[in-house]
C-alpha cells in the first residue's frame, strides 16, 4: 500500500511539475512585451492575413482624420483626442505612395490603447508610432498589404500622448483605430 501512495504522490508532482513547465511556456510566447522608451510598452495581439483585391485610384485620395504632408509637413499634430472622454479614434486614407501621412490628432486619456490597422492596398506600408512630446520614434512596424495587425500600447501616465505616421514607397489604402483598454 505505502508503494501505491508512493508512486501515486510522485506521479501527481511530476504532473504538477510539467503542468507548470507547460503553463509558463505557454504565458511567455502569450506575453512578449517590447519595452519601449519613457514608459511606454507595446504587445502585438494578433496578425491576420487577408484577401484584398482593391485598386487605389490615386486621382480620388481619401484622407479621414489623417493630415497631408501638403498641409501639415514634417509637423506633429497639435490637438489631441482623448479616447476616454471622446471615444475611438478611426483613421482611414488612400494616398500616393512616398508621401508620409500623420494621424491629425496626439491620442490621449489612458494607459492601455488598443490599435488596429489593416492594409487594403497593394504595397507594404510602415507604421511609426511616435511620442508627441519629443517626436521620437517609439515604435514602428511595417504592415504588409493585405495584413491587419492588432496591438496594445501601455504606458506609465494617462497624460502621455503620441501620434501616428504612416509611409509607403508605393500607393497605399488602409484603415484603423485606437480606442482605450
Amino acid at each position: 500500500m505505502k508503494k501505491v501512495k508512493k508512486s501515486y504522490l510522485m506521479l501527481i508532482v511530476s504532473s504538477v511539475v510539467a503542468f507548470s513547465i507547460l503553463l509558463n511556456v505557454k504565458l511567455a510566447s502569450a506575453s512578449e512585451v517590447t519595452q519601449l522608451s519613457d514608459g511606454f510598452k507595446v504587445q502585438l495581439i494578433e496578425k491576420q492575413q487577408h484577401n484584398i483585391s482593391n485598386v487605389y485610384n490615386p486621382a480620388v485620395p481619401v484622407l479621414d482624420n489623417l493630415v497631408a504632408p501638403i498641409v501639415r509637413g514634417a509637423n506633429k499634430p497639435t490637438k489631441n483626442w482623448n479616447v476616454k472622454t471622446q471615444g475611438v479614434y478611426n483613421m482611414q486614407a488612400s494616398w500616393g505612395g512616398g508621401n508620409n501621412l500623420y494621424s491629425n490628432y496626439n491620442v490621449t486619456g489612458d494607459v492601455y490603447y488598443p490599435y488596429y490597422f489593416i492594409n487594403q492596398g497593394l504595397h507594404d506600408m510602415v507604421v511609426y508610432l511616435k511620442n508627441s512630446s519629443n517626436n521620437s520614434v517609439l515604435y514602428s512596424f511595417t504592415l504588409e498589404k493585405g495584413t491587419s495587425l492588432r496591438y496594445l500600447l501601455s504606458t506609465s501616465s494617462s497624460s502621455s500622448r503620441f501620434y501616428f505616421q504612416f509611409y509607403s514607397s508605393g500607393d497605399y489604402v488602409f484603415s484603423g483605430y485606437v480606442t482605450h483598454g
